[in-house]
């Protein structure tokens, strides 16, 4: 096996010599950012999701060859050069790059699927673009302080007395599942009071100051989220996030891989749930929270063949100290279940609250909490005062929870 850390295309008879290959660490996502400064052109494009590393193997294209990983990072766009970004994705990343490479030496590494993605060969920075990119860095910065966002929070939908053939089994799981006629009805109830469609998490960040807009999140990676709930949110061009806790892909009632890259083809945002599902995720330690937080994101990224920034925490269990693993993790944005529309920062991650919707709620309630009133205040509430309990009883709050739905 040969690394190749030149600038300089290298001849066949070169890169063909080793028996295992020749492997590029590719300062850009492939397909869409080849040839020279992926990096900058990802950057100067507005496309955060594709700023990392691609580590390939040399063919006789221009980094056409079979893509084995990504490799993101944190980073100040406003502060940090576009050189900078990629030596620090580079840099950051070198661990995970040995480990692949030594699967690849062992035969058991898999080249990642870029079937039908867009591909394209860029050229050298321009200084116009250059100087446009670090404008809007600057605005970024600047509106991303007191940015606002509703945030809707679901889970699985199921036929009526079939709460078990998605997501995870239990009353306590069944409580945030609804019914698929009961689901349609509270995305009626939505349409007849928003006035442009639900964004994703990107498109938010990216908004205007006084915009508020609109994101629907939902948790677990149960089936359904290929099944029922995509099929109604794409008859209208909506898009949905759909967060998945990774150590339950291809089980039963769970998304399997290929149903995983469906919904990202159909426009929809992947994000990772965690990867076990722990019960109370800010007790961990600051090791188990990076393991959850890098495992769960690099499977996603595998499966899809593209950096995944977006997470959810599971259990309603937030603090700032998981915020911040998230984001030593190359997350970018987080979602919380916390109903509030106010986001805030922890270490160049975005963390936004969230409004959940559970069985038995009016679909009315949906659009409430989209349009203001009583029912945010009523939800803040609830969830503050069930916070207090979490903290003060611990893993003794959730058996009890378990003991009161059994009876």
């Amino acid at each position: 096996m040969m690394i190749a850390r030149c600038k300089t295309l290298l001849h066949e008879r070169i890169f063909t010599i080793p028996a295992k290959g020749t492997f590029v660490m590719h300062p850009g996502i492939c397909p869409e950012y080849r040839n020279s400064h992926g990096c900058f052109w990802a950057l100067a494009n507005d496309d955060p999701q594709r700023v990392g590393v691609t580590l390939l193997q040399i063919d006789k294209g221009v980094d056409t060859g079979p893509v084995f990983g990504y490799y993101g990072c944190r980073y100040d766009e406003q502060a940090e050069s576009h050189i900078r970004i990629q030596h620090r994705a580079l840099l950051d990343n070198l661990h995970g790059i040995q480990q692949k490479l030594l699967e690849i030496e062992g035969g058991t590494a898999v080249p990642l699927d870029v079937t039908g993605r867009a591909s394209a060969s860029w050229g050298q920075p321009w200084l116009t673009r250059y100087l446009r990119w670090k404008y809007r860095a600057r605005r970024r910065q600047r509106k991303a302080k007191p940015m606002r966002a509703v945030s809707l929070l679901y889970h699985d939908v199921v036929p009526r007395g079939e709460a078990d053939t998605s997501g995870f089994p239990g009353l306590q799981a069944s409580r945030y599942k609804l019914e698929y006629d009961d689901f349609c009805q509270h995305i009626a109830a939505l349409r007849r009071v928003i006035t442009s469609k639900p964004v994703t998490v990107f498109e938010a960040i990216a908004a205007s100051n006084g915009v508020r807009p609109l994101m629907l999140t939902f948790d677990d990676g149960g089936v359904s989220a290929h099944t029922a709930i995509a099929g109604i949110l794409d008859r209208y061009g909506w898009r949905g996030h759909f967060l998945i806790t990774t150590d339950y892909i291809g089980k039963p009632a769970f998304l399997n891989e290929d149903q995983i890259r469906a919904l990202r083809r159909n426009g929809h945002v992947i994000g990772t749930h965690s990867g076990s599902h722990p019960r109370r995720m800010s007790a961990l330690g600051w090791e188990e929270l990076l393991e959850e937080w890098s495992r769960s994101t690099k499977t996603l990224s595998d499966v899809l063949g593209e950096p995944v920034t977006v997470a959810s925490v599971p259990g309603g269990c937030y603090s700032r100290r998981v915020a911040a693993a998230a984001a030593a993790s190359g997350i970018k944005a987080l979602f919380t279940s916390e109903p509030i529309t106010t986001s805030h920062h922890v270490d160049g991650c975005v963390v936004f609250g969230r409004y959940t919707i559970w069985r038995g709620m009016r679909p009315a309630m949906s659009a409430e909490f989209t349009s203001g009133g009583f029912p945010r205040y009523e939800q803040f509430l609830f969830w503050n005062s069930k916070k207090v309990a979490k903290v003060i009883g611990g893993d003794a709050y959730a058996k009890a929870i378990n003991w009161v739905l059994k009876r």
